[in-house]
């Protein structure tokens, strides 16, 4: 049955003890409690950096149970609740953050504006930027930051940076920032930072670079924080060390440990338009330290390929040390709906290397089909600007330079028709038309040939019997002479 108090017009804490007892005088008894509050009606605003309410929604929370909630478009708030310190979660942007502010005191925050705000562009190369800023007390907070749909390379290298002084109106940080990946819990399911702080200011979610392997925070082991190595936070623990070899892709970057000589680079590319995958680099020496630069679509105009169907371009450059980066080997696809509306040759795609050198050709080699996409790879030995060509399809209704001629395409380059005049043992090659006066000024030329043949022949065959002749008349006049010698002695 239901207990009913009237007499509860005071503010606080009851304390209440149930007694029961049976008919044997068996008596037991149960102690709890229950609160009286004022009641309040709480006003406040969820804005953006301009000041805008937002879309957003609030949870409000004592001692872990739910007693008011809602949802508002355009971030505006009026709800009757109980007058108490609370915790408040306010959540934004689909939902891309949630912050929950513990100790809250309502009376104290009433009319309040707290401030969330998501960078349409990171800030700083960051893959994801949010402000954070309010106008009431609390004690503590945690501020729960999504990577969700975001495109990173490798997800145990994720990282959580704070600005420990942002301008929430400006949208900028105006001291470097600090890495916070230690101090942060990573959930991996729900794709989410969470960092506990007693202050609001700038947050980024970004690729964590390599950490040299070495001591934890303040010594301890497991972070992979050397502590000689001081970073730009308020600890040398705070921040990851520098060493090693930046990898830029895009607008994103990170840091992959030196190589020795023989040990391959592996640049994951994934996420430039969804075509380049991967780039294999194997190094010819010993790399401590460097930098590979992977830029989409910034090649330069070249001219035009009447044969070949342009697809993606992508820039591939190193800042140092260019001989100790040796065979190298990219990896990309193409999609077949592509292919299909291009009416291109998925067994003709080439990439056309440009550089100081000029135009390298190089063969793509198809390696994989799927039923979205033709997967291929192409080698080369040095850097510079690579863009993908696939060769037209005969049937485009284009007759395209060397690629295409009446012979091998009639139907973009029409039938090959032989030249007027060319009707008695003419012969069409495609580019080269052979007429019949072409055959009877070959065979005369070839009669010309063999008549001149016979004349040197037969020329050859005089001076050799005059030869012969000459030496035998020698040899009669020689035997003479020592007969006529001969004489005379006798």
């Amino acid at each position: 049955s239901w207990v009913v108090f009237s007499n509860t017009t005071e503010v606080g804490r009851y304390n209440v003890t149930f007694y029961a007892n049976n008919s044997v005088g068996d008596l037991t008894n149960v102690t709890d409690y229950f609160e009286s509050f004022d009641e309040i009606l709480f006003n406040f605003t969820v804005i953006n950096s301009s000041l805008t309410g937002i879309n957003s929604s609030w949870n409000a929370y004592y001692n872990g149970s739910l007693i008011a909630n809602d949802s508002s478009p355009v971030g505006n708030y009026s709800e009757n609740i109980r007058n108490a310190l609370v915790s408040l979660e306010f959540t934004a942007f689909n939902p891309d953050i949630s912050v929950v502010l513990n100790g809250v005191n309502l009376s104290t925050c009433n009319g309040m504006q707290f401030g969330i705000d998501q960078l349409e562009i990171a800030s700083g190369g960051y893959l994801r930027t949010f402000g954070v800023n309010s106008s009431c007390p609390f004690a503590n907070a945690t501020v729960k930051l999504s990577y969700n749909g975001l495109a990173y390379f490798n997800e145990s290298r994720l990282g959580l940076t704070y600005c420990p002084s942002w301008n929430f109106a400006g949208r900028a940080c105006n001291v470097p920032w600090a890495d916070k990946t230690w101090y942060s819990a990573q959930n991996m399911t729900d794709k989410t930072f969470s960092y506990f702080t007693t202050a609001f200011s700038g947050f980024s979610i970004f690729q964590q670079p390599f950490l040299v392997p070495g001591a934890g925070p303040g010594g301890g082991p497991g972070s992979g924080y050397p502590p000689e190595i001081p970073g730009n936070g308020t600890t040398g623990n705070e921040t990851n060390a520098t060493a090693g070899i930046i990898i830029i892709v895009g607008n994103e970057s990170y840091v992959i440990p030196p190589v020795e000589s023989g040990e391959n680079i592996t640049v994951d590319i994934n996420g430039l338009e969804d075509t380049f995958l991967t780039l294999e680099i194997i190094s010819e020496g010993n790399i401590s330290t460097g930098e590979v630069n992977v830029t989409y679509g910034n090649c330069p105009a070249y001219p035009p390929y009447p044969e070949m169907i342009f697809y993606k371009c992508l820039s591939i450059d190193v800042n140092r040390s260019k001989e100790l980066y040796g065979k190298s080997c990219l990896s990309f696809r193409i999609p077949n709906t592509w292919v299909n509306n291009n009416n291109a040759n998925p067994l003709k795609v080439t990439v056309r290397k440009h550089g100081a050198g000029g135009l390298q050709e190089l063969e793509a080699t198809l390696i994989q089909i799927d039923t979205a996409y033709k997967y291929y790879q192409v080698c080369f030995d040095s850097f510079s600007d690579f863009a993908v060509y696939a060769e037209k399809k005969c049937g485009d209704g284009t007759c395209g330079g060397d690629a295409e001629t009446c012979s091998t395409c009639p139907e973009d380059c029409n039938q090959c028709t032989v030249a007027q005049g060319c009707a008695l043992m003419g012969y069409d090659f495609g580019k080269l038309v052979v007429c019949w006066y072409w055959w009877v000024l070959l065979a005369f030329v070839l009669a010309l040939i063999v008549i001149r043949f016979l004349l040197i022949r037969r020329s050859m065959g005089k001076r050799d019997f005059l030869t012969r002749a000459s030496e035998g008349d020698f040899k009669v006049r020689k035997h003479q002479a020592f007969h006529n010698r001969r004489s005379k002695r006798l």
